[in-house]
Parts: structure tokens; C-alpha cells; sequence
């Protein structure tokens, strides 16, 4: 559970950190 949150997290890192520049 513990592997699967953190791939989880990292694609949710990554659409955020897109979002974020694609707001700036």
C-alpha cells in the first residue's frame, strides 16, 4: 500500500507542478 501511495503521489506531484506552470 505504502508503494502504491507513493507512485500515486508522485503523478499527483507532477499534474500539480503542470497546472502550476501552466497557470504562470
Amino acid at each position: 500500500m505504502n508503494i502504491t501511495n507513493c507512485k500515486l503521489s508522485k503523478k499527483v506531484q507532477k499534474k500539480l507542478l503542470e497546472y502550476f506552470v501552466l497557470e504562470v
